[in-house]
């Protein structure tokens, strides 16, 4: 069966019944975003909802396990639709008041190991604003897709144009000769970008299931 009936939320529930279940291959979803909220409250506010979309299309969010900024706010939205919650940390990051007894907890031995598990955890991938490490852990994964070491989706929150100059630095990147016509074509099928959260969790599960008929 492609469901599991013990993940079921209220919305993923509605979503069966109406015929429109979620592919099982995008089970979880990798959620890259910072710890602190920034000051853009639009920024928020998507944080917020797009913990919600993922949870009311029953599928599990896969985060940096801290209950602050907009790592905070996804998987509280996460939460509050009642979909299941996996924090991936590292142990200087736990301690009282940062993590919540809700969640599923993986305490990794570096930010290295951290990284490599929330990729293996999860079906797609997607970023919201954050700082460096949200940087690092966005690119290494369209390094992944431009390689084509997997069929898993990346997606970018690109809210208020935020993403807007890394997009654009893929066109310095290729006429400086440095991104290939084939590693740009392997990003280019498994990148989805959008400002509206909906809207991206709903081209991510179109691209997973055209990555999974394809194998691009």
């Amino acid at each position: 069966s492609l469901l599991s009936y013990d993940r079921l939320t209220p919305a993923s529930l509605f979503l069966f019944l109406s015929g429109n279940t979620w592919p099982v291959n995008m089970k979880r979803v990798a959620v890259y975003c910072g710890s602190h909220e920034g000051v853009n409250v639009d920024i928020q506010r998507c944080a917020k909802e797009l913990g919600k979309c993922l949870a009311g299309h029953g599928m599990e969010l896969v985060f940096g396990g801290y209950n602050q900024g907009l790592m905070g706010l996804v998987a509280d939205g996460a939460k509050e639709a009642g979909g299941k919650v996996i924090g991936v940390t590292i142990q200087r990051f736990t301690g009282p008041g940062k993590g919540d007894p809700y969640w599923e907890l993986i305490i990794c031995e570096d930010l290295a190991k951290r990284r490599s598990t929330m990729i293996e955890l999860a079906d797609g991938y997607i970023a919201l604003p954050g700082s460096f490490g949200t940087l690092d852990e966005l690119t290494e994964v369209m390094v992944h897709a431009g390689l084509r070491m997997n069929s898993k989706p990346v997606g970018i929150m690109n809210i208020d144009d935020f993403y807007t100059p890394l997009l654009e630095f893929r066109k310095t990147l290729a006429a400086s000769g440095f991104e290939d016509d084939i590693r740009r074509k392997g990003l280019d099928d498994r990148l989805v970008v959008s400002a509206d959260p909906r809207q991206l969790v709903e081209q991510m599960i179109e691209k997973s299931q055209e990555l999974s008929k394809s194998r691009l």
